[in-house]
């Protein structure tokens, strides 16, 4: 798996977060949410592709570095093999810019992309994030409004469109894998939350660690079926009319 990650970090895809004083640095704290019924939850835990871990790891100074180790993941799917790790972070937003990985860029969507190339759909990319509309509780996330969101996504148009086929075919399959991931957890925890009759919003987070924890839908076969299409998908060669360079 490749990615031009030079070209990806300096596009406007990469710009920082501008309201995170406002926030309290949400999006680099969620797991602080769990603390009061697991005290060893990490702020954040962030799925990284191998490809790109090993490149932060390449330029990133020691000191920088987190101090957590990362757990080696593969998963094998339409006869790709899918490697990443999952990083702990407990860093809170304060960390040296150049750490940040694609998943803290992508932040406060995940996007979904057909195959012209486009962004067809949005989801959230935490988990925790799903309890926002599943609580009383209101968003925290200042970013997820009706502007920064199709600024989002015209931004991701155009660094799609700047991409060579090879690399925007390994870029979204990640991100469609990923995709596919969350709204499948979002599917999972919302009957969850129905058959617990989570009614409040301490409820909602008590279901939401349960899921976490569990993942049982992993197992659904259609679940596993949409993620091997979409890997049969990106990993076609290119057709002569595909759009790209």
């Amino acid at each position: 798996m490749s990615m031009d990650l030079p070209r990806i970090y300096a596009h406007r895809v990469s710009e920082p977060c501008s309201e995170w004083t406002h926030c309290g640095s949400h999006c680099c704290q969620a797991g602080k949410i769990f603390r009061g019924l697991d005290s060893g939850t990490h702020l954040a835990v962030l799925p990284i592709p191998e490809v790109e871990w090993q490149e932060l790891k390449a330029r990133v100074p020691n000191e920088d570095w987190w101090a957590e180790p990362a757990r080696k993941v593969s998963i094998t799917l339409g006869g790709r093999t899918l490697r990443f790790r999952l990083q702990p972070c407990n860093l809170g937003g304060r960390c040296n810019a150049s750490i940040r990985p694609l998943i803290c860029r992508l932040y406060p969507y995940m996007p979904y992309v057909g195959s012209d190339g486009r962004v067809q759909e949005l989801t959230v990319p935490a988990l925790v994030d799903l309890l926002w509309g599943a609580s009383p509780a209101p968003d925290p996330c200042l970013m997820r409004t009706p502007d920064r969101r199709q600024a989002y996504i015209d931004r991701w148009n155009d660094l799609l469109s700047e991409l060579s086929v090879a690399d925007r075919r390994e870029l979204c399959l990640w991100l469609n894998v990923s995709y596919l991931y969350v709204e499948a957890f979002r599917a999972a925890f919302q009957e969850a939350l129905v058959e617990a009759k989570a009614g409040s919003h301490d409820e909602a987070v008590k279901v939401l660690l349960q899921c976490q924890r569990s993942q049982l839908f992993l197992g659904d076969s259609d679940f596993q079926a949409r993620v091997e299409d979409e890997v049969a998908k990106w990993s076609l060669p290119a057709s002569p009319g595909e759009m790209g360079p």
